[in-house]
């Protein structure tokens, strides 16, 4: 089964309403198609928008993030994150990103690819 991990911009998109673009992509989740991930840095990234300050709002994300597998940051994936970040003067939130993706062996499903484009090692998942 092929991986990903979803970057925080879609997962924004998504519960913003614009879902067109990666409906395809939760229909093959819900089939098992693809197994997706996402980083507790996307989790924190989600809890800290304007859309979650309501209880609905929490409640919505919650539901959400139920359906993705959590990949917590271990030392591994900080060591190659500040790798990256030296290496490619990327935010931390990306590198740390990027790292936990390399890690998993999953395609990054990202609207941001202008973020990691330098990141030769990444590869992309395109909807």
């Amino acid at each position: 089964m092929e991986k990903i991990l979803i970057d925080s911009d879609v997962l924004i998109d998504f519960l913003r309403g614009y879902t067109l673009r990666i409906k395809d992509v939760f229909s093959r989740i819900e089939k098992k198609e693809l197994d997706a991930y996402i980083s507790t840095i996307t989790v924190s990234e989600l809890y800290s928008g304007q859309d979650v300050v309501s209880e609905k709002g929490k409640s919505e994300l919650r539901k959400l993030l139920s359906i993705f597998k959590k990949i917590s940051i271990d030392e591994k994936i900080a060591e190659e994150a500040g790798d990256i970040r030296r290496s490619h003067r990327v935010g931390l939130s990306d590198a740390l990103i990027a790292s936990t993706a390399l890690s998993l062996t999953a395609k990054l499903l990202t609207f941001n690819k202008k973020h990691f484009q330098h990141i030769q090692e990444l590869t992309f998942f395109s909807i």
